[in-house]
């Protein structure tokens, strides 16, 4: 009771040192408002670099984004470098702090903010140093190794405190639960104080252990640390709490197959041992042991995991994504319109091949005697990045004719759209190159007029958006297309798509049925 009492006292004095704090900022306010009506050169002077100091850098980091990283980064590091003028390294350690803050607080873009603590750790200027900390020589440690020092050292302080204050969290709450039912309605106020005070300490825990172990992956961290941190985290095997047992599979779905090598294997057997006996134990919840049992499935896998986990991504690769998605889309539905063209016709009477039908047999026959290598689209992918970086620095068509004939025909308007992407972006020699080929392949059968369509097309509706960087990108396109020797109606259609996003339609459709550009 005296213990409650006490925190009860506590509690007050916060109150009444909030309600002063209040009444100090309403005197700011008046006295402000007092000075509004003196002159200019009577108003008191706001130190302007202490401002700075803290607005800028929280500024920066808080804008920085995946398609941001480099510009707003280098200037992070800029303002980390103003350390250069100090003794003590203040402006980086400020740096650091609200890093750790944003990446603990927003575990989702940990991985992000590891990259910049690396882009940090190799470029901080050499000239940075803390007088305060000195190497075994006794001369001040400075630039990359600082950095790496500071960062260590608020790891392991953020871990410990984290830790600290949830067994804090949780002593206190068994405490209030030992008290009588009287305690605990004059202190039902403690009750959510308890309650907001642990869902803080969770998900500053989990956005820590999830940053930790980015880091780690990035060389930045030691093998032995995260040891360290399986091992505490696995202290309790006869009661543990539920925290630690989430921070544990956080930790080990990040870093788990670094960790499991040769040289550390027994040591990750005795941790999954431990694993396993939680999973059987009844002071485990089974939310908590389904946890525990996913990440022993996992790692029985190889550490493959069943389904990958979205992680955060530009818009740029978004925007390509669902371009791929609408190019595949496109060309299975006009195969499956030819195929049922073919087959929807001519069956009058079972057993009776009309002429329709025939000419089908014979197209497929024509199609299935030479059975193509079968390529995932991975690989594909992988294969047509190669073939146009190839292309475009030896420039030479008779070894192009082999990108499609080894590329199964499945994939080949992704080829399509590889190439007039990258040339409707250059100079008119490249667009001219890429011509020639699509002629080329279309005189000698290597490419259905279907692929080149669908290619064509993927590219056509985004040209609004590349005419702004490119504004030759039509007359480019359209040279492009009077290679691949399409039919009127397949050209009428490309510029119809381009007409839905926005680009006219009658510039466009002008050029393509001129063949050439304007």
């Amino acid at each position: 009771m005296e213990e409650i009492l006490a925190k009860a006292l506590a509690d007050a004095q916060k109150r009444v040192d909030a309600l002063e704090q209040q009444l100090a900022t309403n005197r700011l306010s008046t006295e402000l408002a007092k000075f509004k009506s003196k002159k200019v050169d009577q108003q008191p002077k706001v130190n302007v670099h202490v401002f700075a100091y803290e607005v800028k850098p929280e500024f920066l980091i808080n804008n920085l984004t995946l398609e941001t990283f480099d510009s707003i980064s280098d200037q992070i590091i800029e303002w980390a470098n103003e350390s250069e003028k100090e003794k003590d390294g203040r402006t980086l350690i400020q740096v650091l702090r609200l890093v750790f803050e944003k990446a603990i607080d927003d575990a989702t873009w940990s991985e992000m903010y590891a990259r910049l603590c690396r882009k940090m750790l190799e470029q901080i200027s050499p000239k940075v140093q803390d007088d305060g900390i000195k190497n075994a020589d006794g001369k001040p440690i400075a630039g990359g190794h600082l950095f790496r020092k500071y960062l260590l050292n608020r790891c392991q302080e953020d871990f410990e405190r984290d830790w600290v204050n949830k067994e804090t969290t949780a002593a206190a709450a068994a405490t209030k639960a030992s008290e009588d039912q009287a305690a605990k309605e004059i202190d039902l106020y403690y009750d959510e104080y308890y309650a907001a005070q642990k869902a803080t300490n969770k998900r500053r825990g989990l956005g820590l252990i999830k940053f930790i172990g980015e880091l780690f992956k990035l060389q930045m961290l030691t093998e032995r640390l995260m040891h360290e941190c399986v091992k505490k985290l696995l202290g309790n095997v006869e009661d543990p709490e539920e925290e630690d047992i989430e921070w544990l599979c956080e930790l080990l779905t990040t870093v788990g197959q670094m960790l499991d090598t040769t040289k550390a294997r027994a040591h990750m057997d005795v941790y999954f041992g431990r694993m396993k006996e939680l999973t059987k134990s009844p002071n485990v919840s089974s939310r908590m042991q389904l946890m525990l049992q996913d990440i022993i499935e996992l790692r029985e896998r190889k550490w493959t995991t069943r389904n990958t986990v979205a992680a955060p991504t530009t818009i740029a690769k978004i925007h390509e994504a669902v371009r791929a998605f609408l190019i595949q889309v496109f060309y299975l539905f006009s195969h499956k319109i030819f195929s049922i063209g073919c087959q929807g016709e001519g069956r009058a009477r079972e057993g009776v091949l009309q002429p329709n039908e025939a000419t089908c047999l014979v197209d497929e026959e024509d199609v299935t005697e030479e059975p193509e290598q079968e390529m995932s689209e991975e690989e594909a992918k992988k294969k047509i990045g190669e073939d146009t970086k190839e292309f475009f620095a030896a420039r030479s068509l008779d070894g192009a004719e082999a990108y499609f004939s080894k590329l199964p025909s499945s994939h080949h308007h992704s080829l399509v759209d590889k190439l007039v992407s990258f040339a409707i972006e250059s100079k008119p020699a490249d667009a001219t190159l890429v011509g020639d080929l699509f002629l080329r392949a279309s005189s000698k059968k290597l490419c259905s007029s279907s692929a080149f369509e669908a290619g064509f097309i993927s590219v056509a509706e985004f040209l609004d958006d590349i005419l702004v960087d490119a504004p030759k990108a039509t007359d480019l396109l359209a040279t492009m297309i009077k290679g691949a020797e399409l039919s009127e109606e397949q050209r009428t259609n490309i510029s119809s798509k381009s007409a839905e996003y926005g680009t006219s339609f009658f510039s466009f459709h002008h050029r393509l049925h001129l063949h050439m550009p304007c």
